[in-house]
């Protein structure tokens, strides 16, 4: 019989090792991040009722208006903080990639709820083979996805994204139980799980909030008007929301301000491309082919095993703000974009698969069209693919034994290019001389060995207090 608590000890395996590689061997996941101290700040100044940041925890990532700073993020990962610092203040400003783990955990914890919900309902396949492919298909999503770079990238960004991904999972999952289970409970998880993703990343929860009202109307909420009481966490957290923007640019319904962005400040080149369309569709065609395509002369031969890829070839000021170099999917998650075709195919069949599909696509289009080109952007497809996967576990046929080993082997080629691709990223790309050089040593650079036998300080674990403001 499939249950949860099967698959927990391989989550928490699973967790082990992303640490493990997250901090390049040293298991230091109380690390200093870049801007690490940011959300820290805004922690306490939310105490005050304010939404400012200080000026050196955020830097040239602020928001300056008048003589105040403020962050474009979401405010959630501040909100982690305030329970984080209580528990242990001497962590102050280091919590990021600890945070990161969390939300990876829970994305894979409820990745498996949605594996096991599909396979439960799937009358073609035994519980032995179940099992397996159950666990393949977790393994896919941790190493072989986008998700992985997430856990690897030591940032505030790739926090906000992390935690917004894992609440878009957890309300999929709900909305998913519902189709089988209906229940009103499943509702205010969704609705939870929403508010959530709003106080994350915004990109996650406009799909989510569509989401909420089809399932509303799914329940006749003018006939049954009481239902509307499921959707108070998410009247409560979309609340806050808003006071974090009216705090921030005096309006409701702002959420960035492009004109006080202090980076613009940068260079008149900088200055130029920020007035550039947020979205446009015409970047669809070109961002399709940089995410997904394979150009093998992107990939740098000379740091074999170890994939290193050039930047993309983009008009930076005309069509780009900017743009960063990207391994592309169909290496590194071939496996779970052939899942989601599949399921693709099997949600054609059901109409009302089709209208979430739609809310879902509307996300991708966001992030194919917008002005910026990041690795990191690869993870705001996944919600749209682990949906289509649902659909193809629920229908899923037998595999023969060589059908199975050719998945392994894809599943293990995959795995490979995602962790290798997105460490050697971090090596090449990180700002801290620190963390670089560390990663380094991981990768086995012959002149960081060389530091790293001589006792070289830069490879000792940073102090807990690294991250506290100057005083």
């Amino acid at each position: 019989m499939l249950k949860l608590k099967n698959h927990i000890p391989l989550l928490l395996i699973i967790t082990a090792i992303s640490s493990f590689l997250a901090t390049y061997g040293n298991w230091d996941i109380f690390k200093l991040a870049i801007y690490g101290s940011a959300f820290d700040s805004l922690a306490q100044n939310l105490l005050q009722l304010s939404a400012e940041v200080d000026a050196k925890a955020i830097g040239n990532e602020a928001m300056v208006i008048g003589d105040k700073y403020f962050m474009y993020y979401g405010p959630f990962p501040a909100l982690l903080r305030l329970l984080l610092n209580l528990i242990n203040p001497e962590n102050y400003g280091n919590w990021t990639c600890f945070s990161k783990l969390l939300a990876y955990f829970m994305t894979l914890f409820f990745f498996s709820k949605i594996c096991l919900l599909a396979l439960k309902q799937n009358s073609n396949l035994n519980e032995a083979t179940k099992s397996k492919i159950s666990t393949v298909a977790i393994l896919t999503l941790a190493f072989a996805s986008p998700l992985f770079y997430l856990v690897i990238h030591n940032t505030i960004y790739s926090e906000c994204i992390s935690w917004g991904l894992s609440f878009s999972i957890a309300a999929i999952y709900f909305y998913l139980k519902d189709l089988s289970q209906s229940d009103d409970s499943n509702l205010v998880a969704m609705g939870l799980f929403t508010g959530l993703a709003i106080l994350a990343k915004l990109t996650f929860a406009l799909p989510l909030c569509s989401l909420v009202i089809y399932k509303l109307m799914q329940k006749k909420v003018f006939s049954k008007p009481q239902i509307l009481i499921c959707l108070v966490p998410l009247i409560i957290l979309g609340t806050f929301q808003l006071w974090y923007n009216q705090a921030r640019f005096g309006k409701l319904w702002q959420v960035y301000d492009t004109k006080a962005r202090s980076v613009n400040a940068q260079s008149p080149a900088k200055t130029r491309s920020y007035k550039l369309a947020f979205f446009d569709l015409n970047r669809i065609p070109e961002q399709l082919k940089f995410y997904f395509s394979v150009d093998f002369k992107q990939i740098q031969s000379e740091s074999f095993p170890y994939l290193q890829v050039y930047r993309n070839k983009l008009d930076d000021i005309e069509k780009y703000a900017i743009n960063a170099a990207i391994f592309p999917l169909s290496l590194s998650s071939s496996l779970i974009l052939l899942l989601a075709l599949a399921g693709l195919l099997a949600a054609a069949r059901n109409k009302e698969s089709l209208i979430p599909l739609g809310f879902l696509v509307i996300q991708v289009i966001l992030v194919l069209s917008f002005r910026c080109v990041f690795y990191r952007y690869q993870a705001e497809f996944i919600p749209l693919l682990v949906y289509l996967s649902f659909f193809s576990l629920r229908e899923l046929k037998g595999l023969k034994n060589l059908g199975f080993a050719a998945v392994i082997l894809l599943l293990i080629f995959n795995s490979y290019c995602s962790i290798f691709s997105s460490i050697s990223r971090t090596a090449l790309y990180d700002r801290s001389g620190k963390e670089k050089m560390k990663a380094r040593y991981f990768l086995m650079d012959p002149k960081a060995k060389e530091l790293h036998d001589q006792g070289h300080p830069i490879f000792k674990t940073n102090s807990p207090t690294s991250g506290q403001p100057e005083s």
